[in-house]
């Protein structure tokens, strides 16, 4: 089977309305053969339609890199290959992509300094929501709220397991 198709994000593409937001826990495998848990990644899926998203992704793209870039993408699925766990929110009516974008860069969210081992994403991603849920983006009778899900966000998930507690590092924002 092909991999799932990305694509950069187009003007069309910001003014889709949004029927979702999924935060998505990555599984990225095993440090070592001995590891007991994988290592986890967290990223947010403005969701479309039942296929298609906008995939919101904090990532350090060199080692030496102090600040995080922001990966913008249309994507071809929901539900990466990668997934262990996600949470779905549900959004209030006529948001659209470009509101999240927004939010994203007027809140300096693109500036992001993760912490010196690379790790940061989940604190990242919780930010965002918490934005978003500040903007009236995601409805209060959602089934998670941001306070719910950063919770959610402090374990480590790996497969034929129970989560384990992992407290989530923060970066910080350079604003």
């Amino acid at each position: 089977m092909p991999p799932p198709t990305t694509r950069p994000v187009t003007e069309a593409d910001k003014c889709q309305i949004l029927t979702g937001i999924r935060v998505v826990v990555h599984n990225m495998g095993y440090r070592l053969p001995s590891d007991t848990r994988s290592l986890n990644h967290a990223s947010i899926f403005l969701v479309i339609t039942s296929t298609q998203s906008i995939r919101l992704n904090m990532v350090r793209m060199r080692i030496e890199d102090a600040t995080g870039t922001v990966q913008i993408t249309h994507c071809e699925y929901i539900n990466p290959f990668s997934a262990i766990q996600n949470f779905t929110l549900r959004v209030s009516e006529n948001i659209t992509v470009d509101q999240c974008l927004k939010t994203l860069f007027y809140n300096w969210r693109d500036h992001y300094r993760l912490v010196e081992s690379g790790a940061g994403c989940r604190f990242w991603v919780a930010t965002m929501i918490e934005d978003f849920e500040q903007a009236g983006y995601i409805e209060s009778s959602s089934g998670y709220n941001a306070a719910s899900l950063k919770e959610f966000l402090q374990y480590n998930y790996s497969v034929g397991s129970a989560p384990t507690y992992d407290p989530m590092v923060p970066g910080s924002f350079d604003i």
